[in-house]
């Protein structure tokens, strides 16, 4: 099922979308009476993550409307730290992306490192004759002279990327 609308701005991994919705419902803010949930659960954190969109106020600046994006998911990201046994279907947030549609701007932050940083797609080149570029966001964002800010210069000429295919994996064993 595909659901289309501004009013569905919100996504977490589980439970399925329809079920998020009709339990998000049930809080406080967002149309019931119970209290807004705190646990790392996914269906807890979307609910989180619901009340707060709903009250951002309208940002004045792309700045502010990223900032604001940032700090919904922040608040309602898996914490960093090593999955619970008992749960392995529990991660934790690795990274996050703003994707502003209308400036064209990919935003990412990952969790491990500092900085946050920004592709402008404006600044590339998607012709079908330019190369292939890539971007190491595990090396180049270091603590110690890693990239920040406006990356988009930083893409390097890279290998052409080859996807598996189903003969590839048969092969393969």
């Amino acid at each position: 099922m595909v659901y289309h609308s501004p009013e569905y701005r919100v996504m977490t991994n589980s439970p399925t979308y329809d079920k998020q919705l009709a339990q998000v419902r049930t809080f406080s803010g967002l149309g019931g009476e119970q209290p807004l949930p705190g646990s790392t659960l996914a269906s807890d954190r979307f609910a989180r993550a619901s009340y707060y969109v709903s009250r951002l106020n309208q940002p004045a600046t792309q700045i502010e409307a990223i900032a604001a994006m940032f700090s919904v998911m922040r608040n309602a990201a898996q914490p960093f730290r090593v999955p619970d046994p008992g749960k392995p279907e529990a991660s934790q947030t690795l990274w996050q992306v703003v994707m502003d549609l209308t400036h064209r701007r990919y935003v990412f932050e990952s969790t491990t490192r500092p900085n946050i940083v920004w592709v402008n797609f404006d600044e590339l080149d998607f012709s079908t004759t330019s190369p292939q570029a890539k971007l190491n966001l595990v090396d180049d964002l270091t603590l110690e002279n890693g990239i920040a800010g406006n990356v988009s210069r930083h893409f390097k000429q890279g290998e052409t990327l080859t996807l598996l295919t189903m003969a590839m994996l048969k092969h393969a064993h």
